[in-house]
C-alpha cells in the first residue's frame, strides 16, 4: 500500500469520525508535528539549552524515538570512512581535532574574507565618488538656475 493511500485512509476514517479532514491535509499535520518534535528534541539536546516543552512531545516520541531519522545508524562524511555512533562517541572528542587539516581551511576562508573586504572597500569608494559627482552637478544647476532667476528679474 502507497503512502498516499495510507493518508487517504486516515483521513477518511476521521472523517467518518466526525472530523473534516483529508488524507493530504493529515500528512501535512503529521510531517508538521514530526518536523517540530525533531527541532525541539535538538534543542534539548544541546548543552546551555532551557529544555522546550510541548504537549505532544511524549506522544511523538513514542511514535519517532528510535526511528533512524532521529538518530542515525551511521554517519557518513567526505573527509572520513563512514561509521557508527559507537565508533565515533569512542574515537572522536575535542582533544583529538586534528589541527592541521583546520589551518589550509582557515586560512582559505581568510583570503576569501580579505578578497570581500577589499571588494566591500572599493564599492563604497566608488560609491562616495559617484555621490560627489552627482552632489557637484546639483550644485552646478543651482547655480545655472540661480543665474536664470537673475537675468528674468533684472528683466523685469
Amino acid at each position: 500500500m502507497t503512502h498516499k493511500k495510507v493518508w487517504y485512509n486516515i483521513g477518511s476514517t476521521l472523517s467518518s469520525k466526525g472530523y473534516n479532514v483529508t488524507g493530504p491535509q493529515c500528512l501535512s499535520k503529521h510531517n508538521g508535528m514530526k518536523r517540530t518534535y525533531k527541532s525541539i528534541k535538538d534543542h534539548n539536546s544541546k548543552s546551555g539549552n532551557n529544555p522546550r516543552a510541548w504537549p505532544y512531545m511524549e506522544i511523538m516520541e513514542s511514535l519517532l524515538g528510535e526511528r533512524p531519522f532521529m538518530s542515525p545508524p551511521a554517519i557518513a562524511s567526505s573527509s572520513s570512512a563512514i561509521s557508527s555512533d559507537d565508533e565515533i562517541g569512542k574515537s572522536c572528542s575535542v582533544q583529538n581535532v586534528d589541527l592541521q587539516n583546520t589551518n589550509p581551511r582557515k586560512k582559505r576562508k581568510i583570503q576569501e574574507n580579505a578578497k570581500i573586504s577589499e571588494s566591500i572597500m572599493k564599492s563604497r569608494v566608488l560609491a562616495e565618488k559617484n555621490k560627489n559627482e552627482r552632489h557637484k552637478e546639483r550644485i552646478q544647476i543651482k547655480k545655472e538656475m540661480l543665474e536664470f532667476m537673475q537675468k528674468l528679474y533684472e528683466e523685469m
